[in-house]
């Protein structure tokens, strides 16, 4: 059984390239991937936003880790999912601030 995640580092270090998809999917522009999971009321649901993600990943070739790695990061994930679905929001979290910025518009005030 793992054990809990307790500090930011800990959550990060231990869901590193989930992350990393997550990332490459905000930079996209796929925000309804991002939406779902931190709207995901159920371990189903997030891991299926999850599996779009990693989907788009594999097929643009964003992947850089090894098969291996990533089933034992997903079976993790689903795990942590399975006692805890916040944690899902919070992935969608981190991902969503690498999202492409927009024109910044500087307001004065009268």
């Amino acid at each position: 059984m793992s054990k809990p995640i307790h500090k930011k580092e800990d959550f990060q270090e231990k869901f590193k390239n989930i992350i990393e998809v997550l990332k490459y999917a905000a930079k996209e522009k796929r925000y309804a991937i991002l939406d779902r999971l931190a709207r995901s009321i159920s371990e189903d649901m997030a891991l299926q936003a999850v599996y779009e993600a990693l989907r788009l990943a594999l097929v643009k070739g964003a992947v850089k880790v090894s098969e291996d790695e990533l089933a034992k990061e997903v079976a993790e994930l689903q795990h942590a999912l399975e006692r805890n679905i916040a944690i899902a929001r919070r992935l969608a979290t981190i991902a969503i601030a690498y999202a492409p910025r927009g024109e910044t518009v500087t307001v004065q005030s009268s």
